[in-house]
Formats: C-alpha cells, sequence, structure tokens
C-alpha cells in the first residue's frame, strides 16, 4: 500500500473502533488498547504511521460478553468474525470487520472466510500459577497452533475450540495474572494490575482506554518503546487486495 491509501485503511479501522467503543460504554464492557496501538497512543498519539491495524484486549468474561452483544449491537455494517460464527476462520480471537470492504491477507487468501476491513479483538486470560501448568498449557497451545489453517471448517473448529478452552481454563477473576494466551507469547504475561482501571489517552483525536500502567506496559512489551525500529521492519501485514469501496465476495466470485 501507498501511504494515501494506507491512511484510508487506518480511517476505515477507527470508524470500526469507534462503532466498538459505542457498545463498549453503553455495555460497560472493559477492553483496552494493546500492543502497538497501545505503543501509537503513547508514541504517536494514533496510529503508529506504517501501522495498518488496530489490537484491543478484553478480559475473558467482558470478551464473551462482547461477543454475545456484538453483533447485534453494532449493526449490518459490521461483522463480528470468530470462529464460532465462521467455522473457516483459524484463530482464537475475534475480529470485527467492516462490509463492502476487502482486505485480503497473503496468509488467508486461500480460506473462505470475511476478508473486508477489521481490528483484533483479543481475550486477555488468567495464567496458571504453577510453572508446570503453565508449561503444559504452553506446550499443548503450541502442539495445536502447527496444525495447518487450510484444513476442512470442521477440524479447524475443532483446532480452534481445543485451543480457546486451553487459554481460558484460569478465569481472569481469579488470577493476579493475564495474558493475550490467543497470541501465545510469553511477553504478554503481566500482572493483572497492570492492565488495572483503564486509563484514557489520546488516539487520533479521540480518548481512549489503555491498560492502567501503560509505561509498565509497553516497557515489558516492547523494551525501550519510544525507540523507532528500523526502517526496514516499519510494515504492517502485506495485504494481498485492498480495496475500500467493494465487498470481498467480489473477489472470490
Amino acid at each position: 500500500m501507498d501511504s494515501d491509501q494506507l491512511r484510508a485503511v487506518q480511517i476505515k479501522e477507527l470508524e470500526i473502533l469507534l462503532a466498538v467503543d459505542r457498545v463498549c460504554r453503553k455495555h460497560h464492557i472493559t477492553y483496552y488498547l494493546i500492543g502497538g496501538s497501545a505503543l501509537g497512543a503513547v508514541r504517536h498519539n494514533g496510529f503508529i504511521p506504517w501501522d495498518d491495524d488496530i489490537d484491543l484486549g478484553m478480559p475473558r468474561n467482558d470478551y464473551e460478553r462482547f461477543l454475545n452483544l456484538g453483533t447485534r449491537e453494532l449493526g449490518e455494517k459490521y461483522y463480528v468474525q470468530t470462529y464460532r460464527s465462521q467455522p473457516n476462520f483459524p484463530f482464537t480471537w475475534a475480529k470485527v470487520n467492516l462490509n463492502n470492504t476487502t482486505f485480503i491477507e497473503t496468509a488467508l487468501q486461500n480460506l473462505k472466510i470475511h476478508h473486508g476491513v477489521f481490528i483484533d479483538v483479543f481475550p486477555l486470560d488468567g495464567v496458571p500459577r504453577g510453572l508446570a501448568c503453565r508449561f503444559i498449557q504452553n506446550f499443548l497451545f503450541k502442539a495445536l497452533m502447527r496444525v495447518p489453517i487450510s484444513i476442512s471448517p470442521r477440524l479447524t473448529f475443532w483446532r480452534c475450540a481445543a485451543m480457546d478452552w486451553i487459554i481460558s481454563r484460569v478465569p481472569d477473576d481469579r488470577s493476579k495474572v493475564w495474558a493475550n494466551r490467543a497470541w501465545g507469547t510469553e511477553r504478554e504475561c503481566m500482572d493483572r494490575a497492570v492492565y488495572g482501571i483503564p486509563a484514557f489517552m489520546n488516539f487520533e483525536g479521540h480518548k481512549l482506554p489503555v491498560p492502567q500502567q501503560c509505561t509498565k506496559y509497553l516497557s515489558n512489551f516492547y523494551g525501550n518503546y519510544l525507540e523507532l525500529p528500523p526502517p526496514e521492519e516499519r510494515h504492517g501485514h502485506y495485504p494481498l487486495v485492498v480495496d475500500l469501496t467493494k465487498s470481498h465476495e467480489d473477489y472470490f466470485r
């Protein structure tokens, strides 16, 4: 994407984010900008200039409430995509897609799923206390991650359901440590207090929630988060097709 097209995609993603924010405020659902979106809020007051996605995190209980409410509350303009709503979808987190747009990621191009412009919504799960239990959880999750994603819908659904069951065994309200286990990285295991009561920061002219101890969150996640990466690492998802005027379905006829 050139810079103009990237900015157009970011504006559409912001539209999705603000729609999700309205639903969450209405129903008192806690969420945070996480990952690169939290970094963008702190370092750039909005998107990282070369970023082409938005990442949200919700405590598991809030995440499940959002999935139950989202489709109805967001309306026909959006599509809440999970392995439950679309069995070919190969991930254990959700995407909120903007209908009548196209954003086809190269790695997913052969899957018959919704390929609209999207934002990611990740569950934040409790982490087992014991190292042995955490090791077993990681081992089972990563073993399932290695199963190819281009399999039948029934097997894809089973794979994701099993992974989701594994990472959600520890209730978020009973654990001192939370993590975005759906993404599967150890660096996202943090004290629950780091997330805490959301703080609000400027993101593209809107006050949106980030982890309460955002500086600590970003330091744990990125190290020296204020240092810009080298130019060769400044890139997004490398989409195969981007079209903000046509439905993704037009490309699969």
